[in-house]
């Protein structure tokens, strides 16, 4: 953890130094400016997570003391795209008239003001809560629907997986880390749904969101496809989703008719750009394929689609409910039970919300031929190609 403090008062910069050090921090990891310039110019160059503020600040060295000049310098912060925004910031003040007036914008932000309290003890508590958020923090999170076959092919991925587990919360997590071509090491974490469809998909999906904040949720696994639009074990990059249920069931003819109203959700554009020109590349399918050693594998090529993808209550078998779902978007490539309650949950559970990227691969073609012969490959497929973006592409 790295640790910068702005405060033009030596005796407070002591105790919040040996807070940090009561924590466990090393003094090489503790920094310390006197005034806003110095600030920005240091938050420029590093990242830090933890930032300790004194209200009273002046605007350079030397300068008259400013009565919200720590105000004024988050303000700057936030807005400024050029500066390494702190993780966690917490202000400093004596004065109780300047902590009357600016508590709001601490509150509003989910931040400590320290108000006479300050205390080494104090500044110990606060890095080692911090320093726990972290520590459940992570940069992208796996959900699988099942853990059989779909969780079991993301553990596959060469990741260096251990299992935890969190008081009060009955799902079992892993955490393992990828570290990019480019040199990031990402923080991961898998798990998959206690049971399948949309309401535990949304459950555990604004859980993750809340519990460990990740800035990419994917989801992997196995899909039924719309025959004609693509092949047993072809991996599905959803750009749009919905509930193919959501709607009213009136009676017309004598029969039961569902008149749909879904709600869409898109993939963020940044995404799709990327993946489309990976799938019109085929930078990876030759080497997912080739590389398939546990079990049969189709006769056929490897082919990733990016396009519609419907989600519903039921395990389909009836190809006439297929066609029904087909009439809501005539380029629907692939249905499923849980991707819309992993992409919808997020938006409302947190602000903002992480990205959500839905990777499923065609194991059937939700008719009376349906089994389950090509679940094993397809988990595979998806998992793959996910790690591929992941480790290649995205960051």
């Amino acid at each position: 953890m790295k640790i910068l403090i702005a405060d033009d008062s030596y005796d407070k910069v002591k105790i919040i130094a040996e807070g940090a050090k009561l924590a466990g921090i090393p003094d090489g990891m503790i920094k310390h400016v006197s005034c806003s310039m110095d600030a920005l110019r240091e938050l420029s160059k590093n990242k830090y997570d933890v930032f300790f503020v004194d209200i009273q600040l002046p605007a350079t060295l030397g300068d008259d003391i400013e009565v919200q000049g720590g105000v004024e310098l988050i303000k700057n912060i936030e807005v400024n795209d050029l500066i390494n925004k702190p993780n966690f910031i917490a202000g400093i003040t004596s004065h109780s008239e300047t902590y009357s007036d600016i508590k709001n914008f601490f509150v509003q932000r989910g931040w400590p003001l320290l108000y006479e309290e300050l205390s080494a003890e104090l500044i110990s508590k606060i890095i080692n809560i911090r320093n726990y958020e972290l520590e459940m923090k992570f940069d992208i999170a796996f959900i699988a629907a099942l853990e059989h076959t779909e969780l079991e092919s993301i553990l596959s991925l060469p990741c260096s997986w251990n299992q935890f587990s969190i008081n009060n919360d009955p799902n079992i997590y892993f955490s393992g880390n990828l570290i990019t071509e480019t040199g990031i090491n990402l923080k991961l974490l898998a798990t998959s749904c206690p049971r399948m469809g949309m309401a535990s998909a949304s459950a555990l999906s604004a859980k993750i969101s809340l519990q460990f904040k990740p800035e990419l949720i994917i989801m992997t696994g196995i899909a039924a496809g719309i025959e004609g639009k693509a092949n047993l074990g072809d991996i599905i990059v959803a750009d749009t989703i919905w509930d193919w249920g959501s709607g009213k069931l009136t009676i017309k003819d004598n029969k039961a008719v569902l008149l749909p109203s879904p709600h869409q959700i898109s993939l963020d554009s940044g995404l799709r750009q990327k993946i489309k020109t990976i799938a019109l590349q085929k930078k990876y399918n030759d080497i997912m394929y080739c590389n398939y050693k546990s079990g049969k594998r189709p006769a056929h090529d490897l082919t990733i689609h990016v396009g519609p993808m419907a989600s519903g209550a039921a395990v389909l078998e009836d190809s006439a409910i297929v066609d029904t779902i087909k009439s809501h978007n005539r380029d629907i490539i692939a249905i499923e039970m849980e991707a819309y309650g992993i992409a919808s949950a997020p938006l409302i559970a947190i602000y903002p919300p992480p990205k959500v990227l839905i990777i499923k691969s065609i194991c059937d073609f939700a008719d009376l031929t349906k089994n389950d012969d090509w679940q094993k490959y397809a988990a595979y497929t998806s998992s793959q190609f996910a790690y591929n973006l992941l480790k290649s592409e995205l960051y």
